[in-house]
């Protein structure tokens, strides 16, 4: 009897355990093998209303495009999935409803737009229409520290999101509830930098892009060739899969060149591999540079696909290298921009 039960302790040990895996349980795949790759060709579409575009977003219905320009207006212009210019919201400006750097909340509900102003740290929620963009709250995350900027956000449910907390010297994937201010689960960086590179470790070389459609995420590094899947449970972020090194590579740190700046090491040679990264309910897209920093105005003319669990898909070829993009997957569609050429146009690519 007590073998028996000693027996049953570990069985349910160990379905514990694989139920609460953490990135050091992932399954790895150094090869990836696309089951088919695709050559694309673009048609361009002008994009007379934004002096110079930034991002693209998917704001369901609609299409969102944001404005770098330093003379802007307003930093977000709304098209619809025919990309016709509708109208242009969100101020720039110091004022109790403007803002000054905007970033973008991801997968919302359809009909929502959530920025946060990374100057003031306040955020500001949108209701869209055909017709217009109506601010309904604006709000603090209560109990931030002001030191960790919060980046990638992705609405999961009600006032629950998937962020990437960001400090100098730390680097963090959160679940957070932004009604009550504090995290519901946090998982660090796969790869331990801090004690491989020591006192020069800044969170810029595991940066890292985070997308979820609510029951999946992913997450994809910026100069490590690595990205992650996993699932979302009970609010509980468990990474089941990793494409790409288990190791990092050897970073370019501190030169005896002259550098400019605020940082005291140079980012421009080192391989930038994940450009872009944007989910929908079924599959993760992913812009693959593979092209030093320095180069990075070169952007990325491959885009790969896989499914929300990590299987390789389709690796597609572009002609025109894209900044960003979004893809309308019942019209088959890819739709992105080029931050960086001066012809300021939509790029389409159908691949049905």
């Amino acid at each position: 009897m007590m073998k028996l039960y000693i027996i049953g302790v570990l069985i349910l040990t160990l379905i514990t355990a694989c139920s609460h895996k953490r990135p050091s349980d992932v399954t790895n795949s150094n090869d990836v093998n696309f089951k088919d790759r695709v050559s694309l060709t673009a048609d361009s579409a002008a994009i007379d209303v934004v002096i110079k575009p930034g991002n693209i977003y998917r704001a369901d219905p609609y299409i969102i495009v944001s404005d770098a320009s330093e003379s802007v207006d307003n930093h977000f212009a709304v098209f619809d999935k025919d990309l016709k210019y509708l109208y242009s919201f969100c101020r720039y400006g110091q004022g109790a409803d403007e803002c000054i750097m905007p970033t973008v909340a991801k997968n919302m509900p359809a009909g929502q737009f959530l920025v946060r102003d990374h100057a003031n740290n306040r955020y500001y929620r949108y209701e869209l229409s055909d017709s217009g963009a109506v601010m309904t709250e604006s709000f603090r995350v209560p109990g931030m520290n002001d030191y960790e900027s919060l980046w990638e956000i992705n609405h999961l449910h009600d006032n629950v999101y998937a962020v990437k907390g960001v400090a100098p010297k730390k680097a963090v994937r959160r679940i957070m509830d932004f009604s009550k201010g504090y995290a519901l689960d946090s998982i660090p960086p796969t790869f331990d930098l801090p004690s491989i590179m020591g006192r020069d470790y800044y969170t810029e070389f595991d940066d890292c892009w985070l997308v979820s459609n609510g029951e999946k995420f992913a997450c994809a590094y910026y100069f490590i060739d690595c990205i992650e899947f996993g699932r979302i449970d009970n609010d509980r972020m468990i990474v089941e899969k990793k494409v790409g090194c288990d190791t990092p590579p050897e970073f370019h740190r501190f030169t005896d060149e002259v550098l400019t700046g605020k940082y005291k090491y140079n980012v421009d040679y080192n391989i930038v591999y994940y450009e872009w990264l944007f989910c929908t309910d079924k599959t993760v897209y992913a812009s693959y540079f593979g092209e030093p920093w320095g180069d990075i105005k070169k952007h990325s003319s491959r885009i790969v696909s896989y499914s929300v669990d990590g299987s390789a898909e389709i690796e597609y070829s572009i002609n025109v290298p894209l900044s960003s993009f979004i893809v309308l997957e019942d019209t088959g569609r890819i739709i992105g921009v080029n931050a960086d050429r001066s012809d300021d146009s939509f790029y389409v690519y159908d691949y049905n």
